[in-house]
């Protein structure tokens, strides 16, 4: 849920934050996006194979920290005007990374292979897409009274919230 509102807050943000506050150019925004899903699919794929060896526990957690790293380092480099371009690659890093947890917590919950694991998941899901909904409505009373790097590391620091439950099973 933590997670869900994370997100929620600052996805519709970053096209804004690259425009304004980066410069970049809409064609060159949309081209980030366009590169995200493919990397999406690739880290999925990664996750799936290291979950064979480490645990499908284990990777997730790993995988949250790492996103949350990233966006941490993202919103670093921006602060101390260091390059556009390692701002964008650390953006697609943290793009890549943070879906690629959702199969993995899905195959953990429904490994269980019980009726109810599987009714927990699916109102867990309808339930996450209200709770980003909220998210995103945080998300733009933060944009309006904070502005967009404040947006950001709200996100992050309720990702990490959320990554805290998670590092006790693995």
């Amino acid at each position: 849920v933590i997670s869900g509102v994370a997100s929620g807050v600052s996805i519709r943000f970053f096209p804004i934050f690259f425009v304004n506050e980066l410069n970049l150019s809409p064609t060159f925004v949309q081209l980030l996006y366009l590169i995200t899903p493919l990397g999406q699919a690739s880290v999925k794929c990664l996750s799936k194979a290291f979950a064979g060896v480490l645990g499908a526990t284990c990777v997730t957690n790993i995988l949250q920290l790492t996103f949350v790293a990233v966006l941490f380092t993202m919103l670093y480099c921006f602060q101390h005007q260091m390059s556009v371009w390692l701002v964008c690659a650390l953006y697609l890093g943290h793009a890549f990374l943070v879906n690629s947890t959702t199969a993995l917590t899905q195959s953990i919950l429904l490994s269980t292979k019980s009726g109810n694991a599987i009714s927990l998941w699916t109102a867990t899901e309808n339930f996450q897409l209200l709770v980003w909904s909220l998210g995103a409505a945080s998300g733009g009373y933060l944009v309006g009274t904070r502005g967009l790097v404040a947006c950001f590391y709200t996100t992050a620091a309720l990702q990490v919230v959320a990554s805290l439950p998670g590092l006790l099973l693995c």
